[in-house]
C-alpha cells in the first residue's frame, strides 16, 4: 500500500528539476540546411527565453491570451509551496518504507533463528577493529534432505 502511493506521488511530481540527468530532446529534419537554420523558439512555438524549460513549456498563444496558471508572484509562490510539500512527503513516505521493511527483515531474522537447524554468527569487523553490532549476518549450516 506504501509502495502504490509513492508511485502515485512520483506520478505526479514527476521529479521535475531534480537529479543530475541531462535530457536531450532530438529533432529530426530532413536536410542539413533546415539543421543549420533551425530556430527551437519557433519549433516549440514558445518565447526564446523558455527555450530551456523542459517542463510546462508555454506557448506564446498562451503567453497572449494570459491563460497561464501562477501568472502573478502569489500564486507562483503557492504552486513553489504546494510541490515543496509533495516533495517532502514523498521523501517521508520512501524513508518510512525502508524503516518498515527493515523491520520486516529483522523480525524474519528472529523468526529463523527460532527454527531448527544450526546456525553460526558471522563476526564482522567495522573500521576500528571491533565486532560491527550493526551487520549481524547469520549463517545455517546444510542440512541433508531426506
Amino acid at each position: 500500500q506504501e509502495k502504490r502511493k509513492i508511485e502515485k506521488l512520483k506520478g505526479e511530481l514527476h521529479l521535475v528539476g531534480h537529479g543530475t540527468k541531462v535530457n536531450s530532446h532530438t529533432i529530426f529534419v530532413a536536410k542539413a540546411e533546415a539543421a543549420q537554420n533551425f530556430d527551437p523558439a519557433k519549433h516549440f512555438d514558445t518565447a526564446p527565453e523558455l527555450v530551456d524549460h523542459h517542463h510546462n513549456r508555454v506557448r506564446t498563444s498562451d503567453l497572449e491570451h494570459n491563460k497561464i496558471e501562477g501568472e502573478d508572484e502569489a500564486a507562483r509562490h503557492k504552486i513553489k509551496r504546494k510541490r515543496l510539500k509533495m516533495y517532502r512527503e514523498l521523501a517521508a513516505r520512501i524513508d518510512r518504507k525502508n524503516a518498515l521493511g527493515k523491520l520486516v527483515r529483522k523480525a524474519q531474522t528472529r523468526r529463523d533463528l527460532m527454527g531448527k537447524g544450526r546456525k553460526k554468527k558471522i563476526v564482522t569487523l567495522d573500521e576500528f577493529g571491533e565486532e560491527d553490532k550493526s551487520k549481524t549476518i547469520y549463517k545455517w549450516s546444510q542440512q541433508r534432505k531426506k
